[in-house]
């Protein structure tokens, strides 16, 4: 799905993850309120251009970038160092070097994830999606960085690559990666 480069500073990495819901299935509140919800969404046509970040990046600016190195990084050669499933419902932290390429799959189709990422350094330093939702976007992808707390407030990692690029927003409003988090 994505692939983020590490930034300056090492990281711990945690995951877990929810099997797709199949709405198909007996009905419950939960799918009544969905399926509500859907219809509603779907009732407005109109196109809906994407969020706007709160600050705009410049060249040069920290929010900003450097698309050629993030290019290099991204098509350079790797050696795989570790590879790992994570069964739905369940969850896997790990170290990553700073430097590192983390690549995140679904090849057992669709799934939920949540991402955590703590310094290993200093764990009080973490990612903090709401002040990422406002240097970024609501939904990153290619050269977006996840940023860290206050008093730190750096990138953690930036996205190299997104083989969901494409999905665009569907019919609901959904779209990929976003940032839903505190």
């Amino acid at each position: 799905m994505s692939r983020g480069t590490v930034e300056r500073l090492a990281f711990a990495v945690s995951i877990s993850t929810v099997s797709n819901p199949n709405l198909n299935t007996r009905p419950s509140r939960l799918s009544a309120t969905t399926t509500s919800t859907r219809l509603i969404m779907a009732a407005a046509d109109a196109p809906h251009p994407p969020p706007q970040p709160a600050y705009q990046a410049t060249a040069g600016s920290i929010l900003h970038a450097d698309h050629d190195f993030y290019n290099s990084i991204a098509s350079s050669p790797r050696k795989l160092e570790q590879s790992f499933l994570i069964p739905p419902r369940s969850g896997k932290a790990w170290t990553v070097p700073a430097g590192s390429i983390v690549r995140f799959s679904t090849p057992e189709g669709p799934q939920v994830g949540d991402l955590n990422i703590w310094s290993l350094v200093n764990p009080r330093e973490r990612f903090w999606a709401a002040r990422t939702r406002q240097l970024q976007a609501s939904h990153v992808s290619v050269y977006d960085r996840l940023w860290s707390c206050l008093p730190f407030l750096r990138p953690m990692v930036t996205i190299v690559a997104d083989s969901l690029k494409y999905y665009g927003v569907d019919q609901w409003g959904g779209r990929c990666h976003d940032l839903l988090g505190k």
